[in-house]
């Protein structure tokens, strides 16, 4: 299917046996031929002394034979002028005018209209044998990709899409198709670069840049975020999530001022929005407004008794106002909801050690370190799986990672890119098969993207230093 080189830059050749053992041949001839030793050419030297031989009769001047040497000099001279003038000619109309056998136009033609038709099988034949980098190569694998992606290949759908973009970079169906099969296996690197590509070649896509802030999210890139977050909502200033993400991501990498003058304006075009009141909250916890903070956590929990934002600053501002006892409560809850937030579970310590809590403090120090040693393995994990793409037993203890976490979510997305690397992978079908029987409505959410388009996060793992 595909024509590679190796690390030396030597062509191998993946495809038919036949055409790989008659090339090895021709090969192997050429290189013998250049091998052999040369045979050492006796010539005269002219040298005084030195016996040339006899004289014969055929060593005779011939007296004919400088007319006829002139007569072949004078033809081999305007041969040569006339290929001089003529050739220079010969070769533009060539180029012009070439034929377009060499190109795989038509083929990609073929396989762009089979995938119309919805036949891959069609589409997966019409460039099956396009090994070589001439134009329409790139395109072709393109539609090759999206072939055995339509099967399930992930593998080979993976190892089209990244040729495709190599031979030719200019292609947004490659890039989204390409982002998409990495965020579903886990892949934050990979789908980071196949999106900065999309997003090149559409930058007036908000879905593109809120996307590619959702992975460098995941990837704890709290900059790269931010960026991304902020171009998305210059394409479409009123993107609520690409909003959320850029204060977030501002109030993760201590922005405090930025992160006002967005929180300001989410305020005026969102009011009264609890995701917004509970970054606000957040906002002024971090300005020392504490009694501000409360009231903005207040407002929020108030519509969303779930926003882990609100609950989260209102139990820091009480503990920086010293109410203890009502800081309990918010700080447990804010524990509940993010279960992998390591500050927050250090935060519950102290104020459980403040009350004397001694029995109930030691239960949450176990389980800080438990967490502690669960964030680092998924890391190690996610690091790994950079590195064996193909593994599909990286995501399924991954999964079991998140499972354990009680990041249900997290973990049947983990089991799914397992099966999606192997369908037969044993552990991994157990895995969900368990988890859906435990939770059916994880076997009826909807997809994780539409249109070769991710519509949410990554497989990374969690981030351990915010909500």
């Amino acid at each position: 299917m595909f024509h590679e080189q190796d690390s030396a830059g030597s062509s191998i050749c993946t495809g038919s046996g036949g055409s790989c053992a008659s090339m090895n041949a021709v090969t192997t001839t050429l290189e013998s031929n250049l091998l052999l030793p040369e045979e050492p050419a006796v010539v005269p030297s002219g040298e005084a002394g030195e016996s040339l031989g006899r004289v014969t009769a055929r060593d005779q001047t011939n007296p004919a034979f400088p007319s006829r040497a002139r007569a072949i000099r004078r033809v081999l001279a305007f041969t040569t002028l006339g290929f001089v003038v003529f050739a220079p000619g010969w070769l533009w109309w060539h180029r012009s005018h070439q034929s377009s056998v060499g190109e795989h136009w038509a083929a990609v033609a073929r396989g762009r209209d089979a995938l119309r038709k919805g036949r891959p099988d069609l589409a997966l034949q019409a460039v099956v044998d396009i090994k070589d980098e001439r134009p329409g190569a790139g395109e072709a694998m393109t539609i090759a990709g999206l072939s055995l992606a339509r099967y399930g290949q992930v593998h080979g759908a993976r190892l089209a899409l990244e040729r495709a973009l190599r031979l030719q970079p200019d292609q947004l169906e490659a890039a989204k198709a390409l982002a998409d099969l990495n965020i579903r296996l886990g892949n934050g690197a990979g789908a980071t670069h196949a999106l900065e590509i999309a997003a090149r070649l559409d930058p007036n896509d908000a879905r593109l840049w809120r996307t590619l802030g959702r992975v460098y999210h995941d990837l704890s890139d709290p900059s790269n975020a931010a960026q991304a977050f902020e171009k998305g909502l210059l394409v479409k200033p009123g993107d609520l999530e690409a909003l959320l993400g850029l204060i977030r991501e501002l109030l993760n990498s201590h922005q405090l001022d930025r992160a006002g003058s967005w929180v300001a304006r989410a305020n005026e075009t969102h009011p009264g929005n609890p995701a917004v009141l509970g970054l606000d909250a957040r906002l002024q916890c971090e300005l020392g407004q504490y009694e501000e903070a409360i009231d903005r956590a207040d407002r929020s929990l108030a519509s969303d008794p779930n926003d882990p934002n609100a609950w989260l600053a209102r139990g820091r501002a009480r503990v920086a106002l010293s109410r203890w006892e009502q800081a309990l409560g918010d700080v447990e809850r804010a524990a509940a909801l993010m279960p992998d937030n390591l500050s927050t579970l250090s935060l519950l310590l102290v104020v459980e050690s403040r009350l004397g809590l001694s029995d109930r403090a030691e239960t949450t120090r176990k389980k800080r370190l438990q967490t502690q040693e669960r964030v680092q393995l998924m890391g190690r994990l996610a690091k790994e799986m950079e590195e064996r793409p193909e593994d599909p037993a990286l995501r399924w203890r991954l999964g079991q990672a998140a499972l354990e976490g009680g990041s249900t979510v997290l973990a049947a997305r983990c089991f799914g890119a397992a099966l999606a690397l192997d369908p037969n992978f044993q552990q991994a079908r157990e895995s969900m098969a368990a988890l859906q029987a435990a939770q059916p409505d994880l076997a009826r959410a909807p997809g994780r993207s539409t249109l070769f388009l991710p519509e949410a996060g990554s497989l990374s793992p969690p981030s351990v230093t915010s909500p």
